[in-house]
C-alpha cells in the first residue's frame, strides 16, 4: 500500500500568532513518522513560521502574502474572518492549484477564516477533510473534526455546525502533543506544590506584551531566590525589550524558539502563561499555573478549567496589570497544598498521548480494542441517511439514487421494528463509525455493511464485519450471505478475508456465503 498523503491549511501571523501552526507540526510529524507523506499550505504573512516548518523537513507549499482588508471582516465573527488577508473564495482557487493534481488523503484544515464556504470548493480535490477547531461559531462540512479543548456541553456545540456524519473527537485527550511531553511525564519530578522555578511563556508573539508584566512582576524583592525561564517565539515584537529586562534578574533565562519547551515545563514548578495550546502541555507534566487570557477563543474553555479547579484565571491581558500578577504569584507561593491539587488534577486529564491516537486514527483507525457495538435506536435516523446519501455509498448501492429524507425516515421506522432485521452500530469513543446490518430471506440471513466516510480505505471493513458477526452470532447458528455490486472490490475482498465463499457471479453483483450453522 503507497503511502498515505496529508496535506495541512494552516497560517501564522502577528495576529494568527504561532499556536495552530504548531499543533500542526506536532500531529504532521506524528504523521511522519508513521510513514505518511505531509505537506503545508501556507500564507506568507507577516510573522510567519514557514521556514521554522521547512526546517523540520515538511514540503511547504507558499501561498502569496496579502494585506489584511477590513472589508473581509464580518461583523458577526469579529477580526478572524480577516486572518486570511483574502477571500475564502480566493484561498480555496490558489489551494486547489497546488492540490488539482495530488489528491490527498487527508485535508487537515486549521484556520479561525475559513469554513464551510472554502472546504466545499476543496470537496473535489481531497478524499477526506479534517478541521480542527476550538470557536464552534461555523459551519463546516468535514468528515472528521477535532476540538482539544476543555468545554462543558462540548459535543453539543456542533450539533448544527456539522453533518451527523461527521466524527467529533472532543477533549483534552486528543490534545496535540509532541512526543517529548510523554517522555518527560515518565521522568517527572514528584511535585510538591513549592515554587522554586517559574515558568514563563505568553505564545509565539504575545502582542500585548504579558511576558514584560511578568518579568515585571518577578522583579519584585520578595521573588529574588526565584529562578525564571522565560521563553519567547521568534517572532515576538518585544524580543529586544524582553533581552534587556532579562539581563537584570541573574536567575533568569531568555529562550528563543526553543525546541525544549518540555524540559523546561519539567523542571519548574509554577507557569505564568497564556490559554492556548500550552494548556494541555502543563497538564500532561502536572505544572500549575496562572492564566492570562490573550485572545477571545482561550476565554470560554480557561473559564471552565478555573471554575472546575484545574488552573488559576487572572482574567484577560487588558486587564491584568503588574499588580495583578504580583499577587497572583506570591497567593500560589503560599498555597502548596492546593499547587499539589492542580498537578494531579491536571495529569489525570492529559496523558500526553494525543497525537498518537489521532494519527492511528487517520490513517489506520481506532484502535480495534476500543470498538463497541449497539443496536440502533430512532435517534440514528438522520445519521443513517446521511450516511447512505454520500457519493461513494451511493455509487456502490445497486440503486444509485440519492434518497430522499421522507422515503428514508418510512424505511427506517419501519426497518428497527422488523423482528427479521437486526442493526448494529459500531463506536467509537460514543462517534458512530459505521453499521452492520443482517436480514432473514429464504432462510438465509443476509449481511451488509457501511462505514462513515472518515473510516474508509483503512482496513477496518473486516474488523467491524467480524465484531458485528460475532456480536450476533452468540445467540443463533446461521447461514451468512452477502451480495456485492461487481465493482465494489474493497467489499468483495473483506468478506473473503472472513471466510465467506463465493457461490455466484449475477449480472451486476456477486454472492457470497459463510456458514455457521456447524460450529
Amino acid at each position: 500500500m503507497s503511502n498515505k498523503s496529508i496535506f495541512f491549511r494552516v497560517d501564522s501571523s502577528v495576529l494568527t500568532g504561532s499556536g495552530h501552526v504548531m499543533r500542526c507540526l506536532t500531529l504532521a510529524e506524528e504523521l511522519g513518522r508513521a510513514g505518511a507523506d505531509v505537506g503545508f499550505i501556507t500564507r506568507s504573512h507577516d510573522g510567519n513560521l514557514n521556514s521554522f516548518i521547512q526546517k523540520k523537513g515538511i514540503k511547504l507549499y507558499e501561498l502569496p502574502s496579502s494585506p489584511y482588508q477590513a472589508f473581509l471582516k464580518d461583523t458577526t465573527r469579529g477580526e478572524y474572518t480577516t486572518w486570511l488577508g483574502t477571500t475564502q473564495q480566493a484561498d480555496a482557487a490558489e489551494t486547489v492549484e497546488i492540490l488539482k493534481d495530488l489528491q490527498p488523503d487527508w485535508l487537515i484544515v486549521d484556520h479561525y477564516a475559513i469554513d464551510e464556504t472554502w472546504e466545499k470548493l476543496l470537496r473535489p480535490y481531497v478524499n477526506k477533510i479534517m478541521v480542527i477547531d476550538d470557536l464552534a461559531d461555523r459551519k463546516h462540512d468535514c468528515d472528521l473534526l477535532l476540538d482539544q479543548n476543555y468545554v462543558r456541553g462540548d459535543r453539543q456545540r456542533y450539533a448544527d455546525l456539522v453533518s451527523p456524519a461527521c466524527t467529533l473527537l472532543a477533549g483534552p485527550q486528543y490534545a496535540l502533543l509532541r512526543k517529548e511531553f510523554a517522555e518527560a511525564r515518565k521522568n517527572l519530578k514528584k511535585r510538591e506544590g513549592s515554587v522554586q522555578r517559574v515558568f514563563v511563556f505568553f505564545g509565539g508573539v504575545d502582542p500585548d506584551n504579558m511576558t514584560g508584566k511578568a518579568l515585571d512582576a518577578l522583579s519584585a524583592p520578595e521573588f529574588s531566590h526565584i529562578h525564571v525561564d522565560v521563553v519567547i517565539g521568534a517572532a515576538n515584537p518585544h524580543r529586544e525589550t524582553i533581552s534587556q529586562a532579562v539581563t537584570l534578574s541573574p536567575l533568569t533565562t531568555l529562550h528563543v524558539q526553543v525546541e525544549n519547551i518540555a524540559e523546561l515545563m519539567a523542571q519548574s514548578d509554577l507557569a505564568l502563561c497564556a490559554g492556548g495550546t500550552t494548556t494541555w502541555e502543563r497538564f500532561c507534566l502536572g505544572l500549575p499555573s496562572l492564566v492570562v487570557t490573550i485572545a477571545d477563543n482561550q476565554v470560554p474553555f480557561t473559564r471552565d478549567l478555573y471554575e472546575e479547579g484545574l488552573l488559576r484565571w487572572l482574567g484577560t491581558s487588558q486587564d491584568v496589570d503588574v499588580h495583578t500578577l504580583r499577587k497572583g504569584i506570591t497567593q500560589t507561593i503560599q498555597d502548596t497544598d492546593r499547587n499539589q491539587q492542580k498537578t494531579e488534577m491536571g495529569m489525570k486529564l492529559v496523558d500526553g498521548n494525543g497525537a498518537q491516537k489521532l494519527a492511528h486514527m487517520l490513517l489506520k483507525g481506532p484502535l480495534h480494542e476500543e470498538l463497541r457495538v449497539r443496536r440502533v435506536i430512532e435517534s440514528d435516523c438522520e445519521l443513517f441517511w446521511h450516511w447512505a446519501n454520500d457519493p461513494e455509498v451511493r455509487k456502490n448501492a445497486f440503486n444509485s439514487d440519492l434518497i430522499p429524507s421522507k422515503s428514508h425516515k418510512i424505511w427506517f421506522s419501519k426497518k428497527i421494528r422488523d423482528p427479521y432485521a437486526i442493526i448494529y452500530v459500531l463506536e467509537y469513543e460514543q462517534c458512530p463509525i459505521g453499521y452492520v446490518r443482517f436480514e432473514i430471506n429464504d432462510e438465509q440471513y443476509v449481511i451488509s455493511y457501511l462505514l462513515g466516510r472518515a473510516f474508509r480505505g483503512i482496513g477496518l471493513g473486516q474488523k467491524v464485519l467480524q465484531i458485528a458477526i460475532d456480536s450476533f452470532q452468540k445467540s443463533r447458528l446461521f447461514l451468512l450471505k452477502a451480495e456485492v455490486k461487481y465493482d465494489n472490490v474493497a467489499s468483495a475482498i473483506n468478506f473473503i478475508r472472513l471466510g465467506f465463499k463465493e457461490k455466484k457471479h449475477e449480472v451486476n453483483k456477486r454472492v457470497f456465503e459463510l456458514d455457521l450453522r456447524k460450529y
